[in-house]
């Protein structure tokens, strides 16, 4: 519902406050991250003259400029979703610029994600490419949406970003606030709560064998365990097509780091040897165990 201005103002004035705002969210989107295809066709249809003159027409014909926004897009959303396929995609596309058009002329802050101050895994009924193309991977561990396409802006920028993405989650809306995630990006799996009874359970068969001086915990492969760093070995049962920063800086000065690499279907062991600021490797040996889960290279995608 929108919210329509409690002031009277001319026509034209409705008229010009529409062309300025539209003009200026066009040059807005522009300027963010040029080098992103995806935004410069979210800045080619927030100036598209299909809504904007349908939005003018309703303007002329004496609504105000917020609802004839709303109007008029909501007419092409209705036309979008009934095409389907790529078209039904462009439709969170614009919903956003509606969101932020309208905003504008209303003088309220323009919309979007707020900024968390730790890792979070970020749940949404869906996300627009403006917002999305402003996550910080370092805060944003993972992007989950319940609507969208692995072809829309959204899914295409956040891999861009290297930020794991599952798109078209129906159940998410039976996600809490504050619950623990586990997500792989490269099999669309989601874990809720993951059961920490594992680890327990690994601790009790070490120790029944007589090891007493480990630590067992539950954690995303891609973090590490950053809470016991630094250390002098770190080991992967299993393989990789990445190398988590994570993993290099959680060594201590001369640490080894011992990971299977894959690449396709052929894999070589590395053994990497951290310095004082910076880490090399030397390959030890050919093989390609299982990829352990989350530790997928992100399908690269290329206009």
């Amino acid at each position: 519902m929108f919210i329509h201005h409690v002031h009277a103002i001319a026509l034209d004035d409705d008229q010009r406050a529409f062309s300025l705002e539209l003009a200026q969210l066009g040059r807005q989107r522009r300027l963010r991250q040029p080098q992103a295809a995806g935004r410069r066709r979210d800045a080619a249809l927030a100036r598209d003259r299909g809504w904007a003159r349908a939005a003018t027409k309703l303007i002329n014909s004496g609504q105000k400029a917020e609802p004839a926004v709303a109007g008029a897009i909501a007419n092409f959303v209705e036309k979008f979703e009934k095409l389907g396929g790529l078209m039904a995609e462009r439709t969170t596309d614009l919903k956003d610029i509606r969101n932020r058009v309208v905003a504008e002329l209303m003088g309220l802050p323009e919309p979007g994600v707020p900024k968390p101050t730790t890792p979070i895994v970020l749940c949404a009924e869906d996300l627009a490419p403006a917002d999305t193309a402003g996550l910080d991977p370092t805060f944003i561990r993972a992007l989950v949406t319940r609507l969208g396409g692995p072809t829309s802006h959204t899914a295409i920028i956040a891999r861009q970003l290297g930020i794991p993405c599952i798109v078209a989650a129906s159940a998410l809306d039976t996600v809490n606030e504050g619950t623990l995630v586990l997500v792989d990006g490269t099999s669309g799996v989601i874990t809720l709560d993951p059961n920490p009874d594992l680890s327990f359970a690994a601790q009790a068969a070490l120790e029944s064998v007589g090891v007493t001086n480990s630590k067992t915990v539950s954690t995303a492969a891609i973090d590490g365990w950053a809470d016991e760093a630094p250390y002098d070995v770190i080991l992967l049962n299993g393989s990789a097509e990445i190398v988590p920063d994570a993993w290099l800086k959680q060594l201590a000065p001369g640490g080894r780091l011992g990971v299977i690499v894959r690449q396709g279907a052929a894999g070589s062991a590395r053994i990497y040897t951290r310095s004082a600021d910076a880490a090399a490797y030397r390959s030890a040996f050919d093989a390609a165990p299982p990829i352990v889960p989350g530790l997928a290279k992100p399908p690269s995608f290329a206009f």
